[in-house]
């Protein structure tokens, strides 16, 4: 156990020590390490079948380093840290530049060599072994420890150690391991690799066991479905300006049929929303879903909801959904509630008017009534009624838009408002994220949402709940776009910092 910990200090609390001296010291170079783009150096010392594999540009003198330390710190826990593992080196009477940067190098790796048994090896090349050996000698037991083609290779255990040294391939000859890293950005300061089987075989066994999704009560499914395969899936991360820029990608076999767009709603939707998801092509999926279903019940209970609705849901309703759509939350007035709002744009406005109407007639009957209001801006809406609220829709400009209120209907109506794809903080999380064609992304204002993801806090410790909500004042926005690129999907991200 204490060589565990000590190796855990080795491979996180020093590292944070290293950002937290400001890299001080001689400036490390890349020392015949990959430190940044291409396939990391250390994978050579690394078994074929390694699961999981991360690894880390230590050059701390870069101007990258210093950018991504000037925002952490921003961030008070993580300042608190930085505080601590400073003290810590001081009070051993120990350096960053002396005792520290000549042990990392230029390139640090963390291998998982199984994920039911959490075994790992670290894999670095420091500039003086030396001290490395002084480091751990007053530190009580060390871990256990080989050189590996070239590489220093630190375990907690010593199996862990022989698997590395025994090992007839190698993670760097791995044409799925180097397709995965190859998809990320070279400029990433962190990029992860996770070996598509191993991950989706301990997904599997986790959904076996059942339980529920983490703070609800909705419970796991017990299986994956599909023939899909997961190949590989990989993920990186990298300061830019504002904050921090993510990527990832993974490949899928078979890669399933879907189709990009390029967002044009989010110029229709008023500036200040709290958050905003965007999807299209729904009708692909909604056919799909409808077509597979081989439960007689629900099938016929379809049949009866067409008949009663009197339209078909595969030739009416499902046809609506081939558009652009956008789901936004805004914030409601003092002492209002939240108003949301769902759009979706229609090539035919008349036939969105004709379904929409029967439903709401059908849903307005089991409730308060549904009654035809005039909106400024907006035009004729239909209100549905209950006992608590009422539901607003509208078709109007090519678009179908459902709101709890009247004000989300004119949420998308323009009329001289900022739209959202002007908003400072959304332009900002799209510009940094690159968001251009896409299967869908999510943006979410950070900065003005507390009362929206207040439930999230309110349901965790109020220790951690008093910590987030100190680091949470530090963020700003945060955006992720889904596109898929033949067998791949990419993942390109932001996540803006005050």
């Amino acid at each position: 156990m204490r060589r565990r910990v000590l190796l855990g200090s080795v491979g996180l609390a020093l590292v944070l020590a290293a950002a937290g001296c400001g890299g001080g010291g001689s400036k490390s170079s890349s020392g015949g390490t990959s430190a940044s783009g291409g396939t990391p150096a250390g994978a050579a010392a690394v078994p074929a079948d390694a699961p999981a594999f991360l690894t880390a540009n230590l050059d701390f003198n870069s101007d990258a380093w210093k950018q991504l330390l000037t925002l952490a710190r921003k961030f008070p826990s993580i300042e608190t840290a930085l505080k601590n593992e400073q003290d810590k080196l001081a009070k051993k009477g120990k350096s960053f530049g002396k005792d520290i940067q000549p042990v990392l190098g230029s390139e640090g790796d963390l291998a998982f060599l199984a994920l039911k048994k959490q075994d790992f090896v670290i894999v670095l090349k420091p500039t003086d072994s030396s001290k490395l050996d002084s480091l751990f000698s007053t530190s009580g037991t060390p871990p256990a420890r080989a050189d590996v083609n070239g590489f220093t290779v630190l375990a907690p255990q010593q199996s862990s150690i022989d698997a590395a040294k025994n090992a007839t391939s190698h993670l760097s000859d791995d044409q799925a391991f180097k397709d995965g890293i190859g998809a990320l950005s070279g400029d990433d300061l962190i990029r992860f690799y996770g070996a598509g089987p191993a991950i989706q075989e301990a997904l599997k066994a986790r959904l076996a066991k059942g339980g529920t999704i983490p703070g609800t009560t909705t419970k796991l499914p017990t299986n994956l479905g599909g023939n899909t395969k997961l190949v590989w899936v990989s993920a990186g991360a990298a300061p830019a300006t504002g904050g921090i820029r993510i990527d990832g990608a993974a490949k899928l076999d078979p890669a399933p049929k879907t189709q990009t767009y390029t967002p044009a709603l989010p110029g229709d939707f008023a500036s200040g929303a709290l958050l905003y998801v965007s999807f299209a092509h729904l009708d692909g999926l909604l056919n799909q879903a409808l077509n597979s279903s081989t439960n007689s019940s629900l099938n016929q209970q379809l049949a009866q909801a067409e008949a009663a609705l009197g339209f078909s849901i595969k030739n009416d309703l499902i046809p609506l959904f081939a558009g652009e759509a956008g789901v936004a939350v805004y914030p409601g007035a003092a002492g209002s509630k939240r108003t949301f709002v769902f759009a979706l744009k229609v090539s035919d406005e008349g036939k969105a008017k004709d379904v929409f109407g029967k439903i709401a007639k059908l849903v307005g009957g089991l409730g308060g009534g549904a009654t035809t209001v005039n909106v400024p801006g907006v035009g004729e809406a239909t209100e549905i009624k209950s006992s608590k609220s009422s539901i607003f829709f509208a078709v109007f400009n090519g678009k179908l838009v459902i709101s709890n209120s009247t004000d989300g209907l004119k949420s998308v109506a323009g009329g001289g408002n900022q739209n959202l794809a002007d908003d400072p903080l959304y332009k900002a999380a799209a510009d940094g994220a690159g968001l251009s064609d896409t299967n869908g992304f999510l943006y979410v204002n950070l900065q003005d949402g507390a009362s929206l993801f207040g439930s999230l806090l309110k349901s965790s410790s109020s220790g951690t709940s008093s910590t987030l909500k100190a680091n949470a004042g530090a963020l700003q926005s945060a955006l992720f776009s889904i596109a898929q690129d033949g067998s791949i999907f990419r993942l390109r991200g932001f996540l803006g910092v005050k």
